[in-house]
């Protein structure tokens, strides 16, 4: 059911065949894509279904089910998606290299395989790379949920949101630019 292939000095079990996933109950997969046109790889985390009460989303004036779209992923990373709508999916290859049964275990192997790889230090993978002090602290950001019943906080993302359409960065180059400040300031006693 699984081959062994060599991923950046790794010897890796994948699915060759992904035809064995078309009617799974599996949660989700963690996968590498490769970029066919320099070797820069990514690794990532997805779901085979997405939501099981949307069975289709309209995309380009078609439908495409949910439970198909998974075939056609190759990653979220903003390089990645720039890359691919640069040169195309056809300049992509993509390998299941684990599956998971929850949410939290998708999470778990996730981690497990970007740090294998170091795919968040090295520069052949355009996993995003983060300092020591936002590696250690993440976690404390991730846990923050915005209240909208509080205006703080509504005003915050109202703010945002307009400094993002004013600025000629990306909302994800500028998050991270927050995120750094926040955890400076976070971490001073």
């Amino acid at each position: 059911m699984k081959d062994i292939m060599i991923i950046d000095g790794k010897e890796i079990q994948y699915f060759p065949n992904e035809d064995i996933f078309n009617d799974t109950y599996l949660y989700g997969y963690v996968y590498v894509t490769t970029d066919l046109t320099n070797g820069n790889l990514y690794v990532g985390q997805a779901q085979f279904i997405v939501d099981e009460d949307e069975r289709y989303q309209k995309r380009d004036d078609e439908h495409v089910y949910t439970h198909q779209r998974w075939r056609h992923y190759y990653g979220s990373g903003r390089v990645i998606r720039e890359r691919i709508k640069k040169y195309g999916k056809d300049k992509f290859h993509r390998v299941i290299i684990d599956v998971a049964d929850s949410a939290e275990e998708l999470r778990k192997l996730e981690q497990k395989y970007i740090r294998l790889f170091k795919a968040n230090e090295k520069d052949n993978w355009y996993n995003m790379k983060m300092g020591p002090k936002v590696k250690t602290n993440f976690s404390k950001l991730m846990s923050i949920r915005w209240d909208e019943n509080k205006p703080e906080d509504v005003e915050f993302v109202k703010r945002f949101n307009e400094h993002c359409a004013d600025s000629e960065m990306s909302k994800n180059s500028i998050m991270q630019i927050a995120l750094k400040q926040y955890l400076d300031n976070i971490e001073k006693p």
